[in-house]
């Protein structure tokens, strides 16, 4: 994609991947500490948002989520 200042913008989706009708991209992150898991997970909405973006014009349903190696928690953001 191409960034406000026209200069192009590399994006790395760890896993994205079509289940039913839904599309889903899952960002993977190594560890947070549990009690404070979900802060975690929603501190990187806006970089799902961005990924998500790149499939908008797929027409159909976008789901992120964050993966938290260490706990094997996912956490739909």
């Amino acid at each position: 994609t191409i960034d406000e200042n026209n200069e192009p913008r590399e994006h790395r989706i760890d896993l994205t991947f079509i289940d039913g009708d839904i599309r889903w991209i899952i960002d993977y992150k190594l560890t947070a500490a549990h009690e404070y898991i979900t802060i975690a997970a929603s501190q990187h909405k806006l970089q799902l948002a961005r990924y998500a973006s790149l499939f908008s014009d797929e027409n159909r349903p976008i789901k992120t989520a964050v993966f938290f190696l260490s706990s094997g928690q996912l956490i739909e953001i």
